[in-house]
């Protein structure tokens, strides 16, 4: 009778499922994305670059509400690759409140941030407000896309993950020398995210042999924010809402 060969040690290797890749890949990214968010936040006010005690205090909240928001987000990604689905779901709700008021409190941020004079030198103000509204509308309908397809695994994960690209923006604000780029900054910007877009589509190429449409969402996007940006702050009205905050 034939019998099948197995590796040292007597134990058959479990094949490795695309599902089981995914775990490892998405939840390996979320914690490498996370940890550059909370390293370029805080290296940048350890180096003085900002003083938070001259913030207003929906800068605080913001910041509080959105550092809540990436914790969970890795927390998130444990919790479903090791099944946990007792404790991912509830806490997915907390992670939606989390994402409406990270948008609320972003729109109230650019107003409040433009209104007092804190824009750094270097940012056009409309360009600044036009950055911190379509910023926080983007994270805000893609966080809803992701738990509108929260029963498609495939799709969710991968939403999440371009939500936490697209919350890439101001960490590489923060490790950028901004100041020396004038206003080519936002190039080098855009590629990094696609750069991290990219590293997915190709784990993507190699376990699932194709880019999952997700991804390709995500792209557009990402595109899609950036362009509305370039546009907005040069639009008129608008131009003239955000130096009105200004006076």
């Amino acid at each position: 009778m034939a019998t099948s060969a197995s590796p040292a040690g007597g134990q058959a290797k479990r094949p490795k499922t695309p599902f089981a890749a995914d775990n490892r890949f998405y939840g390996r990214l979320a914690v490498a994305l996370a940890l550059l968010t909370f390293f370029a936040f805080a290296q940048f006010s350890l180096r003085g670059l900002t003083d938070m005690t001259a913030m207003p205090a929906i800068t605080h909240l913001h910041a509080v509400i959105m550092a809540g928001w990436v914790g969970l987000y890795v927390v998130q990604g444990w919790l479903a690759a090791t099944g946990q689905l007792s404790w991912h779901r509830p806490l997915g709700w907390a992670g939606a409140a989390l994402a409406a008021l990270a948008v609320a409190t972003g729109f109230a941020v650019g107003t409040v941030t433009l209104s007092l004079g804190r824009v750094p030198p270097f940012f056009d103000p409309a360009y600044f407000l036009a950055l911190t509204y379509c910023q926080s509308l983007t994270f805000g309908v893609l966080v809803a896309l992701a738990i509108a397809n929260r029963k498609r695994t495939d799709w969710h994960r991968r939403l999440m993950l371009v939500v936490m690209i697209v919350l890439l923006e101001p960490v590489l604000g923060r490790l950028l020398p901004l100041p020396l780029m004038g206003t080519w900054f936002v190039w080098p910007q855009l590629a990094a995210q696609l750069l991290v877009l990219a590293f997915a589509m190709r784990h993507d190429g190699k376990v699932l042999g194709e880019v999952h449409p997700a991804l390709t969402l995500g792209g557009a996007a990402l595109i899609a924010n950036f362009a509305t940006i370039q546009l907005l702050h040069r639009f008129g009205p608008f131009r003239d809402y955000a130096l009105g905050l200004t006076s």
